[in-house]
């Protein structure tokens, strides 16, 4: 289908909805010999047909906006093939041509890979690889090869987040299979806020720019809501983005999209754009409270020189980068 061709959006995001932070692209993005590298490296090991690699092929270029200042290249190729991976288990638990296929029992043995590969980065205990999917093994070689540049703590750190973003997708694998009836739109983006992995991802800046924040640090309540604040503005963008391919998808029935403009429509028994306008709304308070909160933090007095949030980098996907 061609650009011409597309259909026009039957609800747009609106004109005025505008992110108040700045964004920029990392300059290697789409630069060859990496970008081909990676497009191979994805499909030799996604277990994809070349039609439903091209879904998530270019997904890599979600790294360019989330550190696009980046200094290694070898790091920025790994972040660059990080986030196509989460893309690829993402795609074999929440599509019909996955592995999983949003059916619970088959997401439970696929997550069931993900934590034995998370065991066995820590070490905790032995575990074979001999059963895993081929995307689990070049998840593990990727995530291993990520690791030897972190302290323990960040290790920790790293592992702990991405087992909350498994265990959050077979949640979400459950809740659309039971169709589960949500009694608010705050019920559900609290399950929607981990499944995005969007704190795995701003934690992957300490990796971009070798900095570290002590756990003390990590841990205040404070700069964990500013965390959660960022994962809350993701989910409101990618719903606000993803409302009419997601509707396409489920054949115009609204009951089967796992969407917060759809949940707030159902639960609250408002049309579909005036739910719009609201989560539309929601991003923005998102994104004021976060410029809020970090010049908060910035002054605090427990905030070590990695902590403070100095610039923030946004667009569609974001990122908060300690520099």
């Amino acid at each position: 289908m061609t650009d011409k061709s597309w259909p026009k959006p039957k609800y747009p995001v609106p004109s005025d909805v505008v992110s108040i932070f700045p964004y920029k692209c990392h300059p290697l993005d789409g630069v060859e010999p990496m970008y081909s590298a990676a497009q191979k490296w994805s499909f030799e090991c996604s277990l994809f047909t070349p039609t439903q690699h091209k879904r998530i092929a270019t997904s890599g270029a979600f790294a360019s906006y989330f550190y696009p200042d980046c200094p290694d290249p070898r790091r920025y190729y790994n972040l660059y093939r990080q986030m196509i991976m989460f893309f690829i288990i993402d795609d074999h638990c929440e599509t019909t041509e996955g592995d999983v296929g949003l059916k619970a029992a088959e997401a439970d043995n696929i997550i069931g890979q993900l934590h034995e590969v998370c065991d066995k980065l820590l070490g905790d205990r032995f575990v074979s690889a001999r059963d895993w999917k081929p995307y689990m093994l070049s998840a593990y070689a990727l995530y291993e090869d990520i690791l030897v540049d972190y302290n323990d703590v960040q290790k920790r750190r790293y592992v702990h987040l991405w087992r909350e973003w498994t265990d959050s997708m077979i949640d979400q694998c459950r809740n659309i299979t039971d169709a589960k009836q949500y009694k608010s739109a705050d019920e559900f983006y609290k399950i929607r806020e981990n499944g995005v992995a969007a704190k795995c991802t701003m934690h992957m800046i300490e990796y971009a720019y070798e900095l570290y924040v002590p756990e003390p640090e990590w841990q205040n309540p404070r700069f964990q809501l500013y965390l959660t604040l960022g994962a809350r503005a993701t989910v409101y963008t990618n719903d606000l983005y993803s409302i009419d391919k997601e509707l396409m998808d489920a054949g115009g029935r609204v009951e089967r999209v796992f969407n917060g403009i759809a949940i707030l429509s159902r639960v609250e028994g408002i049309p579909l754009d005036a739910a719009l306008q609201r989560v539309a709304a929601m991003m923005r308070k998102a994104e004021e409270s976060m410029v809020e909160l970090a010049n908060e933090i910035a002054g605090a007095e427990w905030a070590s020189a990695h902590t403070p949030i100095n610039n923030v980098v946004y667009r569609i996907a974001l990122s908060a980068v300690f520099v």
